[in-house]
């Protein structure tokens, strides 16, 4: 109805703004998003060369400065991979130095913030390691007993393991070592290493029957 009070000319005129009103938006939109990608790259090349130069200098450098250098990175570069890389390797470091509580606190941040499901697989491995030397076994256990990706499996049962080893459960270590070497059977580093703890167990494997 409105369209009747309209003259063409007026349509016309209306028509054209329209046009270039919806020309003027996506160019704009477009030169947004550019101007996003372009600083996300930027962001990212940044980081991978602050974290290529922290690799290199943190052996050269004192704990100290090695440790205010990390949380540069990780404060600065947050929204990009290489800070919860660099968080790994300052895990690392804490391990080496026996640092243990510190190494787990950067461990568990990555499983929280990383969206790289190997990188949370790695922290996730290594966090329960650092429990376990922690003397935390029971929460080590919490921590790795829980399904992932069938691809973990061999990993994950190992560490179960060596877990229920240090419990005193003989048993259900035979068993998660049974399961970790049968998992992926073609993997072949990893089968002297699992049969060696099963050797190391003796003949418990006679005692169930169920394997």
């Amino acid at each position: 109805m409105f369209l009747k009070f309209i003259s063409s000319d007026q349509l016309r005129r209306f028509s054209t703004v329209l046009l270039i009103s919806t020309i003027i938006i996506g160019a704009v939109g477009r030169t947004y998003y550019y101007i996003r990608h372009t600083q996300q790259e930027n962001l990212y090349l940044d980081a991978s060369h602050a974290y290529e130069e922290f690799c290199r200098l943190q052996k050269k450098v004192s704990p100290e400065q090695s440790k205010k250098t990390a949380q540069f990175l990780i404060k600065n570069y947050s929204k990009t991979p290489y800070a919860q890389l660099v968080r790994l390797k300052v895990a690392q470091a804490a391990v080496q130095q026996n640092q243990l509580q510190e190494a787990t606190q950067h461990l568990s941040a990555i499983m929280t913030q990383t969206k790289d499901p190997d990188l949370y697989m790695i922290a996730k491995k290594r966090r329960a390691r650092v429990l376990m030397a922690m003397g935390k076994l029971d929460e080590a256990l919490q921590l790795i007993d829980h399904p992932d990706a069938q691809s973990y499996t061999t990993a994950i049962e190992e560490i179960k393991g060596d877990i229920f080893l240090a419990l005193g459960q003989k048993e259900k270590a035979v068993d998660s070592y049974y399961t970790a070497k049968h998992a992926l059977p073609d993997i072949e580093k990893l089968q002297p290493l699992l049969q060696m703890k099963l050797d190391d167990l003796g003949n418990i494997k006679e005692a169930l029957p169920s394997l």
